[in-house]
C-alpha cells in the first residue's frame, strides 16, 4: 500500500527569503486543458450557485473525477471527460497532464503550504481489476484500501472521516453521513492550502461592524481589514478585479467586484474573466476585504447530471474497467466539502470530494478604491497558468 500526501512544505531560504517563484511549464494541449479546468470552474460555480456564502474547488473535482474516468467506457467516459474539460482525450494524455501539473504545482511556492492527496477505497469482498489499481496508484499516487462497506458501513464511515481530517489538517472534519453497504469503490481528493498575503493587513487597522451592503437594499455588519498598497487592479463596465499575492506570488487571491452594489457575479463569463486578469496593471490603491470564514458542503450528483455526465448516475453506466461484478456499477452520493478562513495574514482553505461507485439496479462612475463592501467572488488560483483551485462567492455574515 502506497500513500500519497505530497505537499509544498512552507520553507525559505536559509537567509530567511522568499524563493522566486517557479512558472509552470506545460505543452500546448496541457495549457488548453488547465483553461478547460478553469471553464469547469464556472459552469461549477453557476450551477451550484446561490446567493448566499459559498466554496467549491473544481481541481479537487477534477482529480477526483479523473481517477474515476479510467475505470469508464463508451458513453460513460465520454461524458465524464467533457465535464472535467479533457472532451475527446485519451486516459493516458488526461493521466499524464494531471500528474504534470500537480507536480508542478507543488513547486511553486515553498513558502506557501500547499497538499494534495488521493485515495481508491475498494469493498473487501470484491477485487479491482489490476490495470485500474496500477493506473490510480501511479498517475494519482492514490492510497488504495479495502474496506467491508457491506458489514461495516458505520466503521468504513469512520475511516473515510478521519481521512478527511487528517489530509485536510482538521480544517474538514467530516465528508461523508453514511456509506452504502453497496459500495464497490469510493475515489477520494483532499486538498490543503495556507498562504500568507505578500502585503499583509496591520490587524490595528482592522475596522469592525463595517457596514456591508446585502442584496435587497439590507445592511450588515462586518470586520474590514485596511492597507493602501500596490496591487495588481483592472476594471470594466461591470466590475473591479484585485490580485492579492501570497508568498513570492505564484499563488494569489483574485477578488471580482460588483460596480453596482446591488450586482451579481453569477452572470460572470470565463472570457470576462480573463480579460481582466490579462489586463491589471499595478495601481496603489486603498483596498478593504472582509474578514470571513465559510464551510460548504455539496451532494453533487444532481448537479454532475445537469453539466452533462446523466450517464453515470444511471443504470447505463459503463465502469468495466474497474471490476467485474454482477449488475451494474454506477456512481452515487458524490459530495464535496470545501472551507475557507481570510485574515489580516493571509488565508488557508481545504477541500475534500469523494465519488463512490456502487452497485444498483446603466454606466457607473468609476472607483479608485477597491472597497469588497458588498457581495464579491474570490478564487485562489496558479499565476503563471491561471489555474483555479478554489472559487467561491461572500455576501455577508
Amino acid at each position: 500500500m502506497t500513500v500519497l500526501a505530497i505537499s509544498s512544505c512552507g520553507k525559505l531560504d536559509s537567509d530567511g527569503k522568499l524563493r522566486p517563484r517557479k512558472d509552470i511549464t506545460l505543452t500546448k494541449s496541457e495549457t488548453e486543458y488547465v483553461r478547460e479546468g478553469n471553464e469547469l470552474a464556472f459552469r461549477y460555480f453557476k450551477e451550484v450557485y446561490s446567493r448566499s456564502n459559498f466554496i467549491i474547488s473544481p481541481f479537487s473535482l477534477q482529480r477526483g473525477l479523473g481517477m474515476v474516468q479510467n475505470g469508464a467506457q463508451g458513453k460513460t467516459h465520454e461524458e465524464i471527460a467533457s465535464v472535467i474539460g479533457f472532451d475527446g482525450a485519451d486516459n493516458e494524455s488526461i493521466n499524464n497532464y494531471l500528474r504534470s501539473y500537480t507536480k508542478q504545482l507543488l513547486a511553486v511556492d515553498p513558502s506557501v503550504s500547499f497538499e494534495l492527496a488521493d485515495a481508491l477505497l475498494v469493498g473487501s469482498w470484491f477485487s479491482i481489476k489490476d490495470d485500474y489499481r496500477e493506473t490510480v496508484t501511479s498517475s494519482y499516487g492514490a492510497e488504495v484500501k479495502g474496506l467491508d462497506f457491506f458489514n461495516e458501513p458505520d466503521k468504513s464511515k469512520t475511516w473515510i472521516n478521519d481521512w478527511v481530517k487528517n489530509k485536510t489538517g482538521g480544517m474538514i472534519p467530516s465528508l461523508v453521513e453514511e456509506v452504502d453497504p453497496m459500495t464497490v469503490s469510493m475515489a477520494l481528493n483532499a486538498l490543503a492550502f495556507k498562504g500568507k498575503w505578500s502585503s499583509v493587513f496591520d490587524p490595528g487597522k482592522t475596522t469592525s461592524n463595517y457596514a456591508f451592503h446585502l442584496w435587497g437594499g439590507k445592511i450588515g455588519v462586518v470586520d474590514m481589514m485596511l492597507q493602501t498598497e500596490s496591487f495588481e487592479y483592472a476594471e470594466d463596465d461591470q466590475y473591479q478585479l484585485l490580485r492579492m499575492p501570497y508568498g513570492n506570488g505564484a499563488f494569489e487571491m483574485v477578488f471580482l467586484l460588483p460596480l453596482e452594489k446591488n450586482g451579481d457575479v453569477q452572470a460572470v463569463s470565463l472570457e470576462q474573466w480573463e480579460r481582466l486578469l490579462s489586463k491589471a496593471e499595478e495601481k496603489e490603491l486603498p483596498v478593504g476585504i472582509p474578514k470571513f470564514k465559510i464551510e460548504t458542503a455539496l451532494s453533487l450528483d444532481g448537479h454532475l447530471s445537469n453539466m452533462g455526465m446523466p450517464t453515470s448516475f444511471s443504470g447505463e453506466a459503463d465502469f468495466s474497467l474497474i471490476a467485474d461484478v454482477p449488475g451494474t456499477i454506477r456512481l452515487k452520493d458524490t459530495r464535496q466539502a470545501c472551507y475557507i478562513e481570510v485574515d489580516e495574514s493571509g488565508a488557508k482553505a481545504a477541500a475534500a470530494t469523494v465519488i463512490p461507485a456502487g452497485l444498483t439496479g446603466a454606466p457607473l462612475t468609476k472607483k479608485t478604491e477597491f472597497i469588497a463592501d458588498h457581495p464579491f467572488l474570490f478564487a485562489i488560483i496558479e499565476r503563471s497558468t491561471q489555474g483555479i483551485l478554489l472559487m467561491g462567492q461572500f455576501c455577508g455574515q
